[in-house]
């Protein structure tokens, strides 16, 4: 299962969806998937511990780091941390001179995610800048909370609630799914098929916006 969104408030830097993803030309969307740019795949076990290291050894920021510390011996990324990582991303942004303002949103199996939207008005330093600041006050700890253990158990717990109109809409578009039993297996046929066979997401006319 790699995660992508389909329509979210996400860290796209071409451009803003409604919170993990889509390029529009609106801005920049804060927040973490499964995969950076929403089309990469992490492993199913993303640690606390594996997010810590990583921002380590990006040399995110002290704020950044100390947050993740807290959640590794916590053994869970709240939706404050994740609200404060966005407020201190915003600040960076703004004393930038980027356009920037916190944004929340509800992904289809509940998650409530804070991030930020931020305007590069196609300028490929503002957009610098915002990375920049993304990255050392933000990222690490947005895509921790997303990946940790509860949250991937909503996201498939969902997609199993959802399973009937993902298969219903798989078989509209000709795509055979008796062979995917399971809900997860049933997900990411309707991901390959989105990308790669019928150009239409069934997971997103399910109401699954995060896979």
């Amino acid at each position: 299962m790699a995660l992508t969104t389909e329509g979210q408030l996400r860290r796209s830097l071409k451009g803003v969806a409604s919170l993990v993803v889509a390029a529009l030309a609106l801005g920049v969307g804060g927040c973490a998937t499964r995969g950076d740019e929403g089309s990469g795949e992490l492993p199913r076990a993303y640690t606390l511990a594996a997010a810590l290291a990583e921002a380590e050894d990006a040399a995110a920021g002290e704020h950044q780091v100390v947050a993740l510390s807290r959640a590794v011996d916590a053994g869970v990324v709240t939706v404050e941390d994740v609200r404060e990582a966005a407020r201190r991303a915003v600040t960076c942004m703004v004393e930038s001179g980027i356009d920037a303002r916190v944004e929340e949103s509800t992904l289809s199996h509940g998650l409530v995610l804070p991030g930020y939207l931020a305007s590069s008005d196609g300028d490929d330093h503002a957009e610098a800048r915002i990375e920049l600041c993304d990255r050392n006050e933000y990222f690490w700890l947005s895509k921790a909370y997303q990946l940790q253990p509860s949250s991937v158990e909503a996201i498939e717990q969902h997609a199993e609630q959802r399973a009937p109109a993902i298969r219903a809409c798989l078989e509209e578009h000709g795509v055979p799914s008796e062979d995917a039993r399971s809900a997860s297996e049933l997900a990411d046929l309707a991901s390959r098929a989105a990308h790669e066979l019928i150009g239409v997401s069934c997971l997103a006319e399910a109401g699954v916006d995060v896979w």
